[in-house]
């Protein structure tokens, strides 16, 4: 189990909101993944070849992750009514206003939600946090998207 102090090491490539794979070893005798048993470059080679990776302390990557997460969950996507009615029966939902506004009551990463809200004519897809209001949402949909 990794703690704070001793970090297990994980191979994580830039800008992605999740780990590649978990390591076992160090620096002096070389690296194998978790799973595979394979040895990391092994690894790097069949699925990462040309990829910006590195070998870093979970806490580090963990932190990386995060920054990622929250840049991708910053992001709305027009979508049009079906995917509307995809988030509204999906899963049973968080909150829902009618027409307007739809939450999954799953979420996607840490207190980000799968939402669809409606905004003027258009329909627009993102991940928010719960807490969020849906009006905080409709603002952000129009500074990405002015017309709208």
């Amino acid at each position: 189990m990794s703690t704070q102090q001793d970090p297990q090491p994980v191979l994580y490539e830039a800008g992605q909101s999740h780990i590649a794979t978990t390591l076992l070893g160090n620096d002096k005798e070389g690296y194998t993944c978790e799973y595979s048993g394979w040895p990391v470059q092994k690894y790097i080679d069949m699925h990462y070849k040309g990829k910006n990776v590195s070998i870093l302390p979970y806490w580090s990557a963990a932190q990386l992750i995060e920054d990622a997460a929250k840049a991708e969950y910053l992001k709305w996507e027009e979508t049009d009514e079906e995917g509307f009615d995809w988030c509204l029966n999906c899963l049973p939902p968080l909150r829902w206003e009618g027409e307007e506004f739809v939450q999954c009551s799953e979420c996607t990463h840490l207190d980000y939600y799968p939402v669809v809200i409606k905004v003027g004519e258009k329909y627009y897809k993102g991940s928010k946090p719960h807490s969020m209001s849906p009006e905080a949402m409709r603002e952000e949909v129009r500074e990405q998207y002015p017309a709208a």
